[in-house]
């Protein structure tokens, strides 16, 4: 609980030295329920500082957990690494509970996708 708000408002102080922490924390369980609010926190704060090489992880909790996966969308989508399309796909393909293997190809190409939004 007590790391929830620590990252909550070192995100909202925009305290980019502990960032590294921030992907240190983003390696504990998903499964357990207990990190429920650390992991929304984390994504949030992922995205207000534009860490892009947390995307791998993110979309791996995605696709692993539906509980985060709007999350991890959102967050992926922000952060804006054309890695993470498919693992995107995929995560569209399986909202409403049905997974799919591969989804089809996105209809926007990589160049017009939206800038990532910074915090200001």
């Amino acid at each position: 609980m007590f790391l929830t708000e620590a990252v909550k408002a070192l995100t909202l102080f925009d305290s980019t030295e502990a960032v590294p922490r921030m992907r240190e924390l983003l390696a504990l369980d998903p499964a357990d329920n207990r990190n429920a609010g650390l992991f929304y926190a984390l994504f949030r704060a992922m995205m207000a500082f534009s860490v892009r090489d947390a995307a791998p992880r993110i979309a791996e909790i995605g696709l692993s957990s539906e509980m985060y996966r709007s999350l991890a969308i959102e967050a992926l989508g922000s952060l804006g690494d054309p890695a993470a399309l498919p693992a995107l796909r995929k995560m569209l393909g399986a909202i409403g509970g049905k997974p799919t293997a591969s989804a089809s190809p996105s209809p926007w190409p990589v160049s017009e996708r939206p800038a990532p939004r910074r915090k200001s």
